[in-house]
């Protein structure tokens, strides 16, 4: 059998690679039988790639070794005649095709009067595929696949076997193997697979269509590094992950081949049309090594996979797989998608710069805290904490994590909330004097805004006490619904933990001031009292503390930074009198604090325990 493969061209064009794996399955180690399925593989030197995979059949004693002849003599046959063909197409293969079937038959007949045992006791099935830059094409007999890949879609090379019982198949010996005979070809693949019948239940979708789920993963898998000998490995880790093993007690083979780009084919028959009829193939060494595997790698298939949409694919967690459907929101630091069947929580994947392990640590870290606390008053207090770590379907490589709470149905962010029904026919301002201001103060409204800004505010007391800080107090990051208050993406939260800082994301210019510094977890907590202040005035009052007029003449940065270099610093106040005037007077001067004494001097800022204490006397 022929590990992994792949060379590079003097042009630096990204050439063809393989990469295979053959397991045990959990039944035969019961028992000590040796594993019955084989496959083999060539590279040749036109950038061509060579494919067989066999499963010898469990009732015969000597299947394994008959596997074993059938794709080592396959895939010699085609490895020494394929080069006289100009175009890979299934015309031009079809009699070299047979032919290798054919000699893969002799060679099991040969060997069984050698053993001196009936050639039934070497039964097994056999595929093959010949893939190239001008074309693929595969054929088998007996059952298993060949499936294909191009701009995303996966099809089947040849059809699958119509076998008229379940659990028989034809094997190649069979006097009636011609009737199981397929073949057929692409000129449209980038990728393909050769995969054994032990791994059925994971790849068809249906009689005559795959599971994009499954093939999307292992061909991304399959290029995502030139470093074959670790690719070699993670294949081998994933057909024997408890996942397949609960499933299927059968021995597992797959075997995938990556084929240039359109653009890389041109160039590479370019450079080979010349020569090809002189070439002789190449037996790629197992622990060929050409660049240094990962998700931090920054070549062209890196890039590829930073842009990839999850949405639709299987990753894992800590204790099973998971199908993310639907991209729900992008955030700076990755995605949020919808898991199928879990509608209480949602997935994060990372993008490839945030995939590292300080990040995984900080995850991990995340996942002790509290997902709710109690209120002073009413509503809960919810926090979406990491649950568990996500990685890769096939090696379980970090990829992010699945978050608590699902609140992307029911839940308004809180600057909606804020601004729910303020808007009147003569602008911004009049709204919120007609809805927000003038309603009694002990109205059912206004009750629910006192008590969502005591929630927001005990959210923080309790974030800024397990040495944290939210960082971004972006309206986006905080949710409500009824009384309650959702603090979203909480795994951007700035972290100290044994003398480990961990930043979070950029801030929201609504909520911070310019370059304030955020250097130490100290300058991030005053930063989020800042913010929580402009949440609960817009929550009282319906509006910025710093906006005044059509608020669509300054951004908020250019508002807030003007009001720092005023010597009027009471305007953030003075401009929204008489609302302003009506408040509490212990909550007045919680503003002035925060926005005229704290624009300086962070800590002149209410901490969230004070805004606890004041939002708790009025209500």
């Amino acid at each position: 059998m022929s590990d992994s493969g792949t060379t590079q061209d003097s042009n630096e064009v990204r050439d063809s690679q393989f990469v295979g794996c053959s397991v045990k399955g959990p039944d035969h180690e019961g028992n000590g039988t040796p594993c019955q399925d084989s496959w083999s593989g060539k590279k040749l030197s036109d950038s061509r790639i060579v494919l067989a995979v066999a499963d010898g059949l469990g009732s015969a004693e000597y299947s394994h070794i008959g596997s074993k002849i059938a794709t080592d003599t396959l895939v010699g046959h085609l490895e020494s005649e394929v080069s006289e063909v100009d175009t890979i197409d299934e015309n031009s293969m079809r009699g070299l095709m047979r032919e290798g079937f054919e000699s893969a038959r002799e060679a099991l007949s040969e060997k069984a009067k050698e053993v001196e045992n009936p050639v039934s006791e070497l039964n097994t099935t056999l595929l093959a595929t010949v893939g190239g830059p001008s074309g693929v094409v595969g054929a088998g007999v007996g059952d298993g696949g060949i499936v294909g890949h191009h701009n995303g879609s996966h099809d089947l090379i040849i059809p699958r076997e119509d076998s008229k019982y379940a659990n028989t198949t034809t094997p190649i010996q069979s006097d009636r193997w011609e009737d199981s005979y397929r073949i057929g070809g692409s000129k449209k693949v980038d990728l393909f697979a050769v995969f054994s019948d032990g791994l059925d239940q994971f790849t068809w979708d249906g009689r005559e269509s795959v599971k994009d789920s499954f093939f999307g993963q292992i061909f991304n898998f399959a290029q995502s590094s030139e470093d074959l000998s670790q690719l070699q490995q993670e294949f081998r880790a994933f057909l024997n992950d408890d996942r397949f093993r609960k499933y299927s007690g059968d021995d597992k083979t797959i075997a995938v081949g990556v084929i240039p780009s359109d653009r890389d084919k041109s160039q590479i028959k370019q450079t080979d049309s010349k020569d090809r009829k002189e070439s002789t193939a190449q037996t790629i060494a197992p622990n060929q090594k050409s660049s240094d595997s990962g998700v931090e790698q920054t070549g062209p298939v890196a890039k590829e996979r930073e842009a990839e949409n999850f949405a639709e694919k299987i990753v894992s967690t800590n204790s099973d797989t998971v199908f993310l459907t639907e991209r729900l929101e992008e955030l700076q630091d990755g995605c949020i998608y919808r898991v199928s069947g879990r509608d209480v929580s949602v997935a994060k994947i990372y993008t490839v710069e945030n995939r590292n392990k300080s990040m995984e640590g900080k995850v991990r870290l995340l996942q002790k805290y509290n997902n709710e606390i109690e209120s002073p008053r009413n509503g809960r207090i919810l926090f979406q904490w990491p649950i568990e770590l996500m990685g890769t379907y096939l090696n379980n490589k970090f990829l992010g994590c699945r978050l608590q709470y699902n609140p992307y149905s029911k839940t308004k962010n809180i600057l909606e909330f804020a601004k729910q029904q303020n808007m009147g026919n003569e602008g911004f301002l009049s709204g919120v004097k007609e809805t927000v201001s003038e309603l009694p103060f002990f109205s059912e409204e206004n009750l629910q805004r006192k008590i969502i800004a005591l929630n927001l505010a005990t959210g923080l007391k309790y974030i800024h006490e397990n040495d944290m800080a939210v960082g971004n107090m972006s309206h986006e990051n905080i949710a409500v619904q009824n009384y309650d208050v959702l603090f979203k993406n909480c795994d951007t939260f700035y972290l100290e933990y044994d003398d480990v800082y961990f930043k979070g994301s950029n801030k929201d210019s609504r909520y911070a001031l310019r370059e304030e510094p955020d250097n130490t977890l100290v300058q991030a907590k005053n930063s989020d009292l800042f913010g929580l202040g402009v949440h609960i005035f817009q929550l009282l009052l319906g509006t910025h503390p710093f906006e005044s007029g059509d608020p669509s003449k300054k951004n908020f940065d250019s508002l807030i930074n003007d009001a720092r270099q005023t010597t009027e610093r009471s305007s953030s106040t003075n401009h929204h009198e008489p609302e302003f005037s009506k408040l509490p007077d212990v909550i007045q001067l919680k503003f002035k604090e925060c926005f005229i004494d704290g624009i300086d001097d962070p800590t002149a800022r209410p901490k969230a325990v004070e805004w606890v204490r004041a939002m708790n006397n009025i209500i």
